[in-house]
C-alpha cells in the first residue's frame, strides 16, 4: 500500500514539474513574478538549485543573517 502511495505522489510531483516547466516556456525568461525583484528566470534557478543541488538543503533550514541561532552560554 505504501508503494501505491508514493507511486502516485512520484507520478504526480513529474506531471506538475512538467507543467511548470511548460509554464516558464510559455513565459519566458523575464517576465514578473509574485517574488518581488524576481524574474521567472530566477525563480526557475532558485527552484532548480533547490532539487538538485545537495549543498541547497541546509539553506533552507539555517537562517542566512544567523538570526535566531543563539552563541553558547560559555
Amino acid at each position: 500500500m505504501v508503494g501505491d502511495y508514493d507511486r502516485v505522489v512520484t507520478d504526480y510531483s513529474r506531471v506538475e514539474r512538467l507543467a511548470l516547466c511548460d509554464l516558464f516556456d510559455e513565459l519566458g525568461p523575464d517576465q514578473p513574478t509574485l517574488c518581488e525583484g524576481w524574474t521567472t528566470y530566477d525563480l526557475a534557478v532558485h527552484l532548480h538549485v533547490g532539487e538538485a543541488d545537495p549543498m541547497a538543503g541546509p539553506g533552507i533550514m539555517i537562517p542566512a543573517s544567523g538570526k535566531g541561532i543563539r552563541p553558547s552560554s560559555t
